[in-house]
């Protein structure tokens, strides 16, 4: 990866607070940086942009985040967490380079306008009706982009939006997943999802398919 020799080199921390402060700023949602994250409270639910540094981080060296947006739900639990999640959008790029305040800047520029394509526009629709809002996560290009949680969609939109996605779902699964579905209701409890909250999980458990 090429790193620019141009701009001012900056430590882990300040480079790190720079990048929450300066978003946090341009798109107006509060800054929470001990957690290093972003957030923005629409009802019940949380848009929540985490950013996330490389081990391998030295400072005035080089420097690497990777950045996402978790929606979690209040009304599923108070914090965030595997009960509380329904949704995950994560940015384009594998890893951010934000070694010196060129690259900083010109990570800030791209991450925003990928905030202002996709996550802003989502939390505004979320603003001006909720309910909406949680339709639109139901449609089908929509619900795969954000990862979102079918149990989400059932609370707050009701059964039929869930429907079609199920079956969408179920046909696309192999022929092992689909015997693991039936141990399952014999008692099985030896795969994550069958323990975990998960669409499957959710799909089975509700009956959706039947």
């Amino acid at each position: 990866m090429i790193i620019s020799n141009k701009g001012k080199a900056l430590s882990v921390k300040e480079a790190v607070d720079n990048l929450l402060k300066q978003i946090s700023e341009r798109i107006g949602w509060k800054m929470v940086k001990g957690q290093r994250c972003i957030k923005k409270t629409v009802g019940d639910l949380v848009f929540q942009i985490n950013i996330y540094s490389s081990k391998w981080n030295r400072s005035y060296e080089n420097i690497e985040i990777q950045c996402g947006c978790q929606l979690w739900c209040k009304k599923f639990d108070k914090t965030l967490n595997t009960k509380s999640q329904v949704g995950y959008y994560k940015f384009a790029a594998e890893w951010w380079v934000i070694t010196d305040s060129d690259n900083l800047s010109n990570t800030i520029n791209n991450l925003c306008k990928q905030i202002e394509e996709t996550i802003l526009p989502l939390s505004k629709q979320f603003e001006t009706d909720f309910i909406e809002g949680v339709k639109a996560l139901a449609v089908k290009d929509i619900y795969s982009q954000y990862n979102v949680r079918l149990e989400f969609i059932d609370a707050y939109a009701g059964r039929e939006y869930v429907k079609e996605i199920a079956k969408n779902y179920y046909e696309s699964l192999s022929e092992i997943i689909k015997q693991d579905i039936i141990r399952y209701k014999q008692g099985a409890k030896d795969k994550a999802w069958m323990i975990n909250p998960s669409n499957l999980k959710y799909i089975v458990d509700k009956n959706i398919l039947e």
